[in-house]
């Protein structure tokens, strides 16, 4: 996590608003395993990144039953599905699930990636994209994109998900930590 500033504290503190620099900052994920506090990030810091651009982790299941259920009006957009949450995501981790990139092309598309890994939310995560010009996209399924050639992908999965040499040699591979970094 070399060059990467990390602030240590209440994001929603006074001690936050005054020293916590969020002008280069574009995206919110507000990633604990409460899912009604998480919300309640998303709407305060909603203005600063633009409701589009906050989004949380899935609600569990027991809060996500319609008398408790938070509305999009009441909480951020829901990061990569609606299955994934706090618990799920900690025992994929658990299970040696890894964040990993592969940068589309002409002849290894999006279609082709998804075919590869099987059923997005059972078998993988669709994390994020990167666009070719530096462009930022958090994947929810609550807006959703399709990559085009020359955009990097990052996706959650099992580390031996990437099928070796077909693989290697339909995409090209940029470390994660060069590709998130890539600022326009």
């Amino acid at each position: 996590m070399d060059g990467i500033d990390i602030y240590y504290g209440e994001i929603l503190s006074e001690h936050a608003e005054h020293t916590l620099e969020t002008l280069h900052l574009n995206h919110l994920l507000a990633a604990t395993d409460n899912d009604f506090y998480n919300a309640l990030v998303c709407k305060a810091m909603g203005r600063s990144f633009g409701h589009h651009r906050t989004f949380q982790l899935a609600t569990h299941q027991e809060s996500s039953h319609e008398p408790k259920r938070l509305t999009l009006q009441r909480r951020g957009h829901i990061a990569f599905n609606a299955d994934a949450d706090f618990e799920k995501l900690t025992r994929l981790l658990n299970d040696g699930w890894k964040i990993q990139t592969s940068v589309l092309s002409k002849t290894y598309t999006f279609a082709k990636l998804k075919q590869r890994f099987g059923k997005p939310g059972t078998d993988w995560l669709i994390v994020a994209a990167v666009t070719p010009d530096g462009n930022f996209r958090l994947y929810s399924s609550e807006q959703t994109f399709t990559a085009e050639p020359g955009w990097n992908v990052f996706y959650f999965a099992p580390e031996d998900k990437r099928e070796g040499k077909a693989l290697a040699r339909d995409s090209v591979k940029v470390p994660a930590t060069e590709a998130a970094l890539h600022r326009p």
